[in-house]
């Protein structure tokens, strides 16, 4: 696709090769894409009911750098693809008012996790959620399980915004220096490694155990 443009398709298509240039949308609004390879470096939205990358199979796409993939359904209850079918992503976007996204494998997000509308729920399952950057929840709610969320990024200047929803077991393994917008209650922490930093707003609850390995935790007194 060409750059900057929003392209939606309104019925099946196939193709030897798609390539979706940075600044650019490829939105399959529900229509089967049949591909052998998707080079993503812009922004790749799906409903996940739509027959995709390759047919039956699902090919994950390449998701380069600064990419972003969103889910973007109306009703349901559509599988997030994961580690276990191949896929991770750079940037990824929940997006589907009243839906329940449910991830079926260890969820990697390689940039940042944006929870616009819906659930993102591990409840009843065993997999672990990995987020590089930012955690963005704009108006969706995260349901965990009891395993554990990893941040793993190493950039100066990440964000937290939780929006309300608890955290399971967290872990700050990368030398990442994250800011706490509002506040967070997890079942427990531990600092492996960079920086959160809370400011004079924001609370973090632990109901379990605190181990500081190799981080920082910075704060101001609230008053």
């Amino acid at each position: 696709s060409g750059v900057g443009g929003y392209y939606s398709l309104t019925d099946a298509m196939t193709a030897s090769t798609i390539t979706i240039n940075a600044g650019s949308t490829l939105d399959l609004f529900g229509s089967n894409l049949n591909v052998s390879s998707t080079t993503n470096s812009g922004t790749l939205a799906w409903q996940q009911i739509e027959t995709a990358f390759g047919g039956s199979s699902i090919i994950p796409p390449n998701n380069l750098a600064g990419s972003t993939v969103t889910y973007n359904p109306t009703s349901g209850s559509p599988t997030v693809l994961t580690a276990a079918d191949g896929w991770s992503y750079r940037n990824l976007v929940i997006n589907g008012n009243g839906v329940t996204f449910r991830p079926d494998g260890d969820l990697i997000v390689n940039e940042g996790l944006t929870i616009q509308a819906g659930k993102l729920d591990f409840r009843n399952t065993t997999d672990n959620l990995f987020v590089g950057g930012n955690w963005n929840n704009t108006g969706g709610t995260f349901f965990p399980n009891t395993n554990l969320v990893t941040f793993n990024g190493n950039s100066s200047s990440f964000t937290i915004h939780s929006n309300g929803s608890n955290f399971p077991n967290v872990d700050f393994a990368g030398s990442g220096y994250y800011t706490l917008l509002d506040s967070m209650t997890v079942s427990s922490i531990t600092f492996g490694n960079g920086v959160l930093s809370v400011g004079t707003t924001q609370a973090i609850v632990s109901s379990g155990s605190w181990i500081n390995n190799a981080g920082s935790f910075v704060t101001t007194a609230l008053s």
